[in-house]
C-alpha cells in the first residue's frame, strides 16, 4: 500500500468506508493532489454529501468528486494546484518503494519537489536512503538536490572546457588567417619584384641592340 499524506489518508479512508472498495492508485494520486490544495475535513464532508445523493456507478472513484470539490470549497489551503501527470511514476516509486509511514503536509510539498527530478535520480536516491536506513521525504530531497548540484557543477566544468576549446580553435583559425594573409603578401611582393626584374631585363636587352 502506498504511503500518503495524513490528509490524503483521511480522504481515502472516507471513500473506502462509503464504497466498501479498496482505493486504486489513481484514487491515491487524486487524494494527494486534492489534499495539496484543500483541507481534508471539507473534502470528506462533500464526498459524503455527494455519495448519499448520487446513484452513479462512478461514485466509487475519487475523481468523480473533483468537480463538486473544486466548485463548492471556497477556503483553500493554497491557491496552488498539483495535478499529478507525468510525475505519477516518480510518486508511485517514492510512496510504494521507499516510504514506510504516512507524512505531514510539509512533506507533501517536498514530495512534489522530489517527483520533479529524473526517475534515474530518484531511483539512485532511494537506493542511498535504503542503504542508510533513512526513510523520509526531506532526506530523499536532500540527496536529490545534492545529485542535481553535482550534475550542474559537472555541466559547468564541461561548458568551461568547451569554451576554452572554442577559444583555442578560434585562435588557431585566426593564426591560420594571418599566415594566409602573410603568404599572399609575400607572393604579391615576389610577383612585383619579378615584374620589375623582367622590366629591367627587357630594357637592357633593348639598349644592347
Amino acid at each position: 500500500m502506498a504511503k500518503v499524506s495524513r490528509d490524503a489518508r483521511k480522504i481515502l479512508t472516507t471513500l473506502q468506508e462509503l464504497t466498501g472498495k479498496e482505493p486504486t492508485f489513481e484514487d491515491t494520486l487524486w487524494a494527494l493532489g486534492i489534499s495539496y490544495t484543500y483541507y481534508a475535513n471539507q473534502v470528506c464532508s462533500i464526498i459524503k454529501q455527494i455519495h448519499k445523493k448520487s446513484n452513479s456507478d462512478e461514485r466509487g472513484r475519487l475523481g468523480y468528486y473533483l468537480p463538486p470539490i473544486t466548485s463548492m470549497i471556497k477556503k483553500k489551503r493554497t491557491e496552488d494546484v498539483w495535478v499529478i501527470g507525468d510525475e505519477w511514476q516518480a510518486v508511485h516509486l517514492i510512496t510504494t518503494n521507499y516510504l514506510i509511514d504516512d507524512f505531514n503536509y510539509d512533506q507533501l510539498v517536498q514530495l512534489r519537489q522530489a517527483a520533479a527530478f529524473p526517475l534515474s535520480f530518484i531511483t539512485e536516491a532511494i537506493a542511498i536512503g535504503k542503504q542508510e536506513e533513512v526513510y523520509s521525504i526531506p532526506y530523499l530531497l536532500r540527496i536529490l538536490e545534492g545529485m542535481e548540484a553535482r550534475r550542474a557543477e559537472k555541466i559547468r566544468k564541461l561548458e568551461g572546457v568547451r569554451k576554452l576549446y572554442q577559444t583555442e580553435e578560434i585562435g588557431t583559425q585566426a593564426q591560420w588567417n594571418r599566415m594566409d594573409i602573410a603568404l599572399r603578401q609575400m607572393q604579391w611582393r615576389q610577383n612585383v619584384e619579378n615584374a620589375e626584374l623582367q622590366e629591367r631585363v627587357d630594357r637592357l636587352y633593348k639598349e644592347g641592340k
